[in-house]
C-alpha cells in the first residue's frame, strides 16, 4: 500500500528529491537550508489542520506521522548547528 519512495538522485548537479507529504517536502528543504525551521513548522501545522477531518487510521495519515518524525529529527539536527 505504501510504495518506497525512491532515494535522492543527483541531476545535471542539482539534487532531485522525492517524497510522500507536504511535510517530508519542507524536511528535505530544510534540510538543504532551502527553508528555514520556522517554516517547516508552519508546514507541519497546516498538513495536520487538513487532515483533521481524515479518519485517523487513514494511510495519509501513516505516511503523515512518518514524515513529521523524519521532521523532527531535522528539527533536534538544526538545535546542534
Amino acid at each position: 500500500p505504501n510504495p518506497i519512495v525512491p532515494p535522492p538522485k543527483i541531476i545535471n548537479g542539482r539534487p532531485l528529491l522525492f517524497f510522500r507529504t507536504y511535510v517530508g517536502a519542507a524536511a528535505k528543504a530544510t534540510q538543504l537550508g532551502l527553508m528555514d525551521t520556522d517554516g517547516l513548522l508552519r508546514v507541519m501545522q497546516a498538513a495536520q489542520d487538513m487532515l483533521a477531518p481524515v479518519p485517523k487510521t487513514s494511510d495519509k495519515w501513516i505516511d503523515l506521522q512518518r514524515d513529521i518524525q523524519e521532521a523532527q529529527k531535522t528539527l533536534g539536527q538544526d538545535s546542534l548547528r
